[in-house]
């Protein structure tokens, strides 16, 4: 009896702790949480100078590691050939009239006529040229002549000889074309007379006596091959030849340079296969730089002229123009498609003598400069980056998307003397476009970062380090968790570059700019995971 009121009080008791909860035991058991961090690499990069502004042609760095400098733009060499076949060509007309020539069966008469422009030559080879010439014969019986021209020596090598009849009180006229025909002055030529085609005319009859015939003759539009002898100082038509750049590399550099020094070096050879050829100068030359959207600058000199004359010596001129006594810094930095010469050549200035030919031209060689400081408005590169985003395991981009919270961190040193922008944009695997992580509650897609500290000379005194925190909402965190690229623009651009005018800057083959950016998310973690 005492046994079973025992179990029964004991019974009781439980009942009661159990009620009274002095004894709380849970239905689940609860296990122990913590809050992690999982940082996300998104760039981690060093770039140099090369690396930003470089490009295929003009923008490069200066290869030899001790001259530690930049050339800002630097051309090709580029050549222009013009010919100068105008000026071996005398095309005006010049006329021998009314010249009376007596019957005669011992004797002959000499002429002369005048080659066209007064032109005096010692030999020549025609690729054209007229020789027309009309007779009368007023006498009442037929006469006969035998008209050589002893300078005009005829494919075959022979003299030119023309002979024909004339029927009493008759008239004709000839024309002959001295084309393939060649010129050497006879021996026997008065000096006086260089500047004359030598006609001789020997004119026969049966009755002498009272007997005559009168010839006009005309010559024009003589073509040379080549011509030794004094061809008069002769301005041929301006004429306007171009070359292309082929720039659409720096085209985003276009209004964005400022230069601080800058060269173009001109120069011109007159080439010919003679041994004494004629002197040339260019006159009133224009060099034009032309963008394909139709916009031009001149090249101008130290008085703001563009009108530039140059005169060769012995059959060569060079001409440099700088900052200091042109124009050719602001040229430069036009960045133009094509460079256009436009330039009125006078040939044979000295009035002296030589030799031409048609192979002869003029060839014009360029090429264009600026070394050292510059002003750069905004200068952009992008880069991608896949390998440290594709390394996110299914776990961890699962972890991603259950985060409370993410920042993006961005670190520059930046050893350059370029204030600069960061945006960094990512995609999927596909390269869909995801979200920009730069964005900023100010409204801008991209973070600053400060330039290098510069002493008076433009050289970097020291590397500037500037550190960005942002804030990414769910949305972009949600768009990180499924990132397999990262895409990264980088923008430069001198600090108070738009001031008037701008500090110029020394940029050197050796300035980097390390960035480093990532993300960093937050998730709770339990002992289950």
């Amino acid at each position: 009896m005492k046994k079973l009121n025992f179990t029964i009080f004991a019974c009781l008791l439980a009942a009661t702790l159990f009620q009274s909860g002095c004894l709380d035991v849970p239905n689940d058991i609860i296990l122990p949480q913590w809050d992690v961090n999982l940082n996300i690499p998104f760039v981690n990069r060093e770039y140099t100078l090369n690396d930003i502004i470089t490009s295929k042609k003009f923008i490069s760095v200066d290869p030899d590691p001790a001259a530690d400098s930049i050339y800002l733009i630097e051309s090709d060499k580029y050549k222009l050939t013009t010919g100068v076949a105008d000026f071996i060509k005398v095309v005006n007309r010049s006329s021998l009239l009314n010249n009376t020539v007596p019957a005669s069966n011992n004797s002959s008469t000499e002429l002369f006529l005048k080659f066209p422009e007064d032109a005096e030559l010692i030999s020549a080879e025609f690729s054209k040229g007229s020789f027309d010439f009309s007779f009368r014969n007023p006498s009442p019986v037929d006469v006969s002549f035998n008209l050589t021209v002893p300078g005009i020596h005829k494919p075959d090598g022979s003299i030119l000889i023309i002979q024909s009849t004339i029927a009493a009180n008759g008239r004709d006229s000839i024309h002959y074309s001295f084309a393939g025909h060649t010129y050497q002055i006879p021996q026997d030529q008065p000096a006086d007379k260089k500047n004359s085609l030598k006609i001789i005319i020997a004119l026969t009859a049966s009755v002498t006596t009272g007997v005559f015939a009168q010839f006009d003759f005309y010559s024009s539009d003589f073509f040379f091959i080549s011509a030794t002898g004094n061809l008069p100082p002769k301005a041929l038509e301006r004429r306007t030849d171009s070359f292309n750049l082929n720039i659409e590399d720096v085209a985003d550099y276009r209004d964005k340079v400022l230069l601080k020094t800058g060269t173009l070096t001109f120069s011109a050879q007159y080439k010919s296969p003679a041994s004494n050829p004629f002197g040339i100068s260019i006159q009133n030359v224009k060099i034009i730089g032309k963008r394909k959207d139709g916009s031009t600058i001149l090249l101008k000199d130290s008085t703001n002229s563009s009108n530039l004359n140059f005169k060769f010596t012995n059959g060569f001129f060079t001409s440099s123009f700088s900052e200091n006594n042109s124009n050719v810094r602001d040229f430069i930095a036009f960045l133009p498609d094509s460079v256009l010469l436009s330039a009125e050549y006078l040939m044979n200035p000295d009035n002296k003598t030589g030799t031409v030919t048609i192979q002869d031209s003029v060839i014009f060689e360029t090429i264009f400069k600026s070394k050292s400081v510059f002003a750069l408005k905004k200068s952009s590169i992008q880069d991608t980056s896949t390998s440290d985003l594709e390394s996110l395991s299914g776990d961890d981009r699962d972890r991603i998307r259950d985060a409370s919270n993410a920042q993006l961190t961005v670190e520059v040193e930046n050893g350059v003397p370029l204030t600069g922008w960061l945006k960094i944009d990512l995609y999927d695997k596909q390269f869909n476009f995801l979200t920009t992580v730069t964005n900023n509650v100010n409204g801008t897609d991209s973070v600053k970062f400060l330039a290098a500290d510069v002493d008076p000379n433009g050289e970097v005194a020291k590397s500037v380090k500037t550190l960005n925190v942002i804030e990414l909402d769910s949305a972009q965190v949600f768009q990180v968790s499924k990132a397999y690229n990262a895409v990264f623009h980088i923008s430069l651009r001198t600090k108070d570059a738009f001031k008037s005018p701008p500090v110029p800057v020394a940029v050197r083959a050796k300035d980097k700019i390390k960035i480093r950016a990532f993300g960093t998310v937050k998730y709770r973690i339990n002992s289950d995971n």
